[in-house]
Protein backbone atom coordinates (compact mmCIF):
# COMPACT_ATOMS: atom_id res chain seq x y z
CA UNK A 1 0.00 0.00 0.00
CA UNK A 2 2.83 2.38 0.84
CA UNK A 3 4.49 1.70 -2.53
CA UNK A 4 1.29 2.50 -4.41
CA UNK A 5 0.86 5.72 -2.43
CA UNK A 6 4.48 6.73 -3.11
CA UNK A 7 4.11 6.07 -6.85
CA UNK A 8 0.91 8.13 -6.90
CA UNK A 9 2.56 11.06 -5.13
CA UNK A 10 5.59 10.98 -7.44
CA UNK A 11 3.35 10.79 -10.52
CA UNK A 12 1.34 13.81 -9.43
CA UNK A 13 4.50 15.78 -8.66
CA UNK A 14 6.00 15.25 -12.12
CA UNK A 15 5.85 18.29 -14.39
CA UNK A 16 7.19 18.99 -17.84
CA UNK A 17 10.42 21.00 -17.62
CA UNK A 18 11.93 23.10 -20.40
CA UNK A 19 15.24 24.09 -18.85
CA UNK A 20 17.52 23.09 -21.71
CA UNK A 21 19.11 26.00 -23.55
CA UNK A 22 20.87 23.89 -26.17
CA UNK A 23 20.42 20.67 -28.15
CA UNK A 24 23.04 18.76 -26.18
CA UNK A 25 22.30 15.44 -27.88
CA UNK A 26 23.28 16.87 -31.29
CA UNK A 27 27.00 16.97 -30.40
CA UNK A 28 29.04 13.82 -31.01
CA UNK A 29 32.76 13.28 -30.48
CA UNK A 30 35.07 11.18 -32.60
CA UNK A 31 34.79 10.15 -36.25
CA UNK A 32 32.98 6.88 -35.53
CA UNK A 33 30.52 8.51 -33.17
CA UNK A 34 29.73 11.22 -35.74
CA UNK A 35 28.80 8.55 -38.28
CA UNK A 36 26.78 6.45 -35.83
CA UNK A 37 25.02 9.27 -34.00
CA UNK A 38 26.65 8.48 -30.65
CA UNK A 39 25.76 4.76 -30.63
CA UNK A 40 29.29 3.73 -29.59
CA UNK A 41 29.07 3.22 -25.84
CA UNK A 42 29.95 -0.49 -25.87
CA UNK A 43 32.01 -0.67 -29.04
CA UNK A 44 34.13 2.46 -29.00
CA UNK A 45 37.80 1.69 -29.66
CA UNK A 46 39.35 5.11 -30.24
CA UNK A 47 40.34 8.10 -28.12
CA UNK A 48 36.72 9.18 -27.71
CA UNK A 49 36.39 6.29 -25.25
CA UNK A 50 37.60 8.74 -22.62
CA UNK A 51 34.22 10.47 -22.93
CA UNK A 52 31.85 7.65 -23.87
CA UNK A 53 33.18 4.66 -21.96
CA UNK A 54 36.60 4.73 -20.22
CA UNK A 55 36.25 1.03 -19.50
CA UNK A 56 37.19 0.29 -23.13
CA UNK A 57 40.50 2.17 -22.93
CA UNK A 58 42.20 -1.04 -21.90
CA UNK A 59 41.29 -2.64 -25.24
CA UNK A 60 42.96 0.06 -27.34
CA UNK A 61 46.43 -0.88 -28.54
CA UNK A 62 49.29 1.53 -29.18
CA UNK A 63 49.69 5.26 -28.63
CA UNK A 64 47.82 7.78 -30.73
CA UNK A 65 46.82 11.42 -31.10
CA UNK A 66 43.60 12.40 -32.84
CA UNK A 67 41.81 15.62 -33.74
CA UNK A 68 38.13 15.63 -34.62
CA UNK A 69 36.48 18.78 -35.95
CA UNK A 70 33.10 19.81 -37.29
CA UNK A 71 33.89 21.48 -40.59
CA UNK A 72 30.69 23.47 -40.53
CA UNK A 73 27.58 23.74 -38.42
CA UNK A 74 24.17 25.19 -39.23
CA UNK A 75 22.07 26.35 -36.31
CA UNK A 76 18.48 27.46 -36.88
CA UNK A 77 16.30 28.77 -34.07
CA UNK A 78 12.68 29.88 -34.18
CA UNK A 79 10.68 31.68 -31.48
CA UNK A 80 6.92 31.67 -31.86
CA UNK A 81 4.66 34.46 -30.65
CA UNK A 82 7.61 36.50 -29.43
CA UNK A 83 5.76 39.81 -29.70
CA UNK A 84 2.18 38.66 -29.71
CA UNK A 85 0.05 36.09 -31.45
CA UNK A 86 1.26 35.26 -34.94
CA UNK A 87 4.73 36.83 -34.70
CA UNK A 88 7.78 34.66 -35.28
CA UNK A 89 11.52 35.28 -35.15
CA UNK A 90 14.19 33.26 -36.91
CA UNK A 91 17.91 33.10 -36.33
CA UNK A 92 20.34 31.26 -38.61
CA UNK A 93 24.00 30.75 -37.86
CA UNK A 94 26.87 29.07 -39.69
CA UNK A 95 29.90 28.14 -37.63
CA UNK A 96 32.75 25.66 -37.33
CA UNK A 97 34.97 24.72 -34.44
CA UNK A 98 37.18 21.83 -33.22
CA UNK A 99 35.38 19.21 -31.19
CA UNK A 100 37.97 16.86 -29.78
CA UNK A 101 41.74 16.80 -29.34
CA UNK A 102 42.83 13.66 -27.58
CA UNK A 103 45.70 11.26 -27.21
CA UNK A 104 46.91 8.15 -25.48
CA UNK A 105 50.29 7.51 -23.91
CA UNK A 106 51.98 4.44 -22.51
CA UNK A 107 54.03 5.46 -19.47
CA UNK A 108 53.49 2.45 -17.24
CA UNK A 109 55.37 -0.18 -19.30
CA UNK A 110 52.24 -2.29 -19.16
CA UNK A 111 50.15 -2.98 -22.26
CA UNK A 112 47.07 -3.50 -20.11
CA UNK A 113 47.18 -0.06 -18.48
CA UNK A 114 46.34 2.98 -20.62
CA UNK A 115 46.45 6.71 -19.88
CA UNK A 116 44.38 9.03 -22.06
CA UNK A 117 43.85 12.80 -22.16
CA UNK A 118 41.48 15.08 -24.05
CA UNK A 119 40.42 18.67 -24.63
CA UNK A 120 36.84 19.04 -25.85
CA UNK A 121 34.69 21.89 -27.12
CA UNK A 122 31.62 20.51 -25.42
CA UNK A 123 29.09 23.24 -26.26
CA UNK A 124 29.18 26.33 -28.41
CA UNK A 125 26.11 28.38 -29.23
CA UNK A 126 25.05 31.94 -30.02
CA UNK A 127 21.51 33.29 -30.27
CA UNK A 128 20.61 36.91 -30.93
CA UNK A 129 17.18 38.40 -31.56
CA UNK A 130 16.29 42.06 -31.71
CA UNK A 131 12.92 43.09 -33.12
CA UNK A 132 10.23 45.72 -32.81
CA UNK A 133 6.62 45.73 -33.95
CA UNK A 134 4.04 48.53 -34.13
CA UNK A 135 0.40 48.19 -35.18
CA UNK A 136 -3.17 49.14 -34.39
CA UNK A 137 -5.14 46.32 -32.79
CA UNK A 138 -8.38 45.70 -30.98
CA UNK A 139 -7.77 44.34 -27.49
CA UNK A 140 -10.35 42.87 -25.18
CA UNK A 141 -10.61 45.60 -22.54
CA UNK A 142 -13.27 47.95 -21.16
CA UNK A 143 -12.15 50.78 -23.46
CA UNK A 144 -13.90 50.76 -26.87
CA UNK A 145 -12.00 51.23 -30.10
CA UNK A 146 -8.50 50.27 -31.18
CA UNK A 147 -5.15 50.66 -29.45
CA UNK A 148 -1.73 51.49 -30.82
CA UNK A 149 0.44 48.50 -29.92
CA UNK A 150 4.22 48.84 -29.58
CA UNK A 151 6.27 45.76 -28.74
CA UNK A 152 10.02 45.29 -28.32
CA UNK A 153 11.84 42.00 -28.01
CA UNK A 154 15.55 41.55 -27.28
CA UNK A 155 17.16 38.20 -26.57
CA UNK A 156 20.80 37.20 -26.40
CA UNK A 157 22.25 33.91 -25.21
CA UNK A 158 25.88 33.15 -25.98
CA UNK A 159 27.88 30.46 -24.28
CA UNK A 160 30.85 28.20 -24.76
CA UNK A 161 31.99 25.30 -22.64
CA UNK A 162 35.38 23.58 -22.70
CA UNK A 163 36.18 20.27 -21.05
CA UNK A 164 39.59 18.87 -20.17
CA UNK A 165 39.86 15.28 -19.01
CA UNK A 166 42.23 12.49 -18.01
CA UNK A 167 41.30 8.83 -17.95
CA UNK A 168 42.79 5.48 -16.99
CA UNK A 169 41.82 2.10 -18.36
CA UNK A 170 43.00 -1.33 -17.25
CA UNK A 171 42.39 -4.56 -19.18
CA UNK A 172 41.73 -7.27 -16.60
CA UNK A 173 41.30 -10.00 -19.20
CA UNK A 174 40.71 -10.36 -22.93
CA UNK A 175 36.99 -9.62 -22.48
CA UNK A 176 36.89 -7.43 -19.38
CA UNK A 177 38.32 -3.98 -18.75
CA UNK A 178 37.70 -1.21 -16.24
CA UNK A 179 38.32 2.52 -16.42
CA UNK A 180 37.78 5.89 -14.81
CA UNK A 181 37.65 9.45 -16.17
CA UNK A 182 37.75 12.85 -14.50
CA UNK A 183 36.81 16.11 -16.24
CA UNK A 184 37.33 19.77 -15.47
CA UNK A 185 35.03 22.18 -17.29
CA UNK A 186 35.06 25.90 -18.04
CA UNK A 187 31.86 27.68 -19.10
CA UNK A 188 31.38 31.26 -20.21
CA UNK A 189 27.86 32.60 -20.81
CA UNK A 190 26.24 35.94 -21.58
CA UNK A 191 22.46 36.16 -21.30
CA UNK A 192 19.92 38.94 -21.83
CA UNK A 193 16.13 38.76 -22.19
CA UNK A 194 13.98 41.89 -22.50
CA UNK A 195 10.31 42.08 -23.54
CA UNK A 196 8.26 45.28 -23.59
CA UNK A 197 4.63 45.70 -24.65
CA UNK A 198 2.72 48.99 -24.63
CA UNK A 199 -0.87 49.74 -25.64
CA UNK A 200 -2.02 53.32 -26.24
CA UNK A 201 -5.71 54.05 -26.93
CA UNK A 202 -6.44 55.65 -30.32
CA UNK A 203 -9.18 58.26 -30.09
CA UNK A 204 -11.17 59.57 -33.01
CA UNK A 205 -10.88 63.35 -33.07
CA UNK A 206 -13.73 63.84 -35.56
Amino acid sequence: MKKIFLILVVSLACNSLSAQDYHYWSEQFGAKSDLLGGAVIAGVRDNSALYYNPGTLGFIEGNSISVTATIYKFQRTKIRNGLGEGTEFHYNRYAYYPQLISGMVDIFNDDRLKLSYTLMSRYNSRLRFNSRIASEQQFEDPEPGTEYYLGTFEYMNEFTEQWGGIGLGYRVSEKFSIGVTTFVSYRYQTYRNFVSATGIPVYDSS
